[in-house]
């Protein structure tokens, strides 16, 4: 969540915890619970509490939960695109703490084969040169994964296996 004084708010509800807990997102929340044991973590009721103490405009989110919520009941969240792990922000408690934004990863990256061969543009296998983890970010987001983080531990792990396997022949 961007915030007015230039800073980055992550925002989490008790349902959104829960669904994420549930599927493959414990590695996440327990980056985010760690995160938690270390610096101060605001809890809310509320919505607007939770704007009025962080600063935050309040019609401005009101106005992006309410599209977002509109969005998952459709199926598709209209500013990222995604389809899968939608859940609605209706009720609280709700969580804030300051975070500081990162790259580490994109969706966009080389395009391989099953081999872990990079492709050309035209779609042939470039001979000798093999790729495997974030540099294939394209590969977690036509599964909807995102990149990063497990995916690209994923993407990293069975790739690279599969390119040294394919290298050494």
């Amino acid at each position: 969540m961007h915030h007015d004084k230039g800073q980055a708010l992550f925002l989490i509800n008790s349902c959104n915890y829960q669904k994420f807990s549930q599927i493959l997102f414990r590695f996440f929340i327990n980056i985010v619970r760690r995160t938690c044991e270390k610096q101060k973590v605001d809890k809310f009721d509320n919505l607007k509490d939770l704007a009025k103490a962080e600063g935050i405009n309040y019609q401005n989110l009101e106005k992006t939960v309410k599209e977002y919520n509109e969005d998952v009941l459709k199926g598709k969240d209209r500013y990222q695109n995604r389809t899968k792990l939608l859940d609605t922000i209706d009720k609280g408690p709700y969580y804030a703490f300051e975070c500081e934004p990162q790259i580490y990863t994109s969706y966009s990256g080389l395009e391989i084969n099953k081999k872990a061969q990079v492709m050309t543009t035209a779609g042939t296998p470039i001979p000798g040169l093999y790729a495997a983890g974030d540099v294939t970010g394209h590969l977690a987001y036509q599964a909807g994964l995102g990149g990063g983080g497990i995916s690209g531990l994923v993407m990293a792990t069975v790739y690279g296996r599969i390119a040294g396997a394919e290298a050494a022949k």
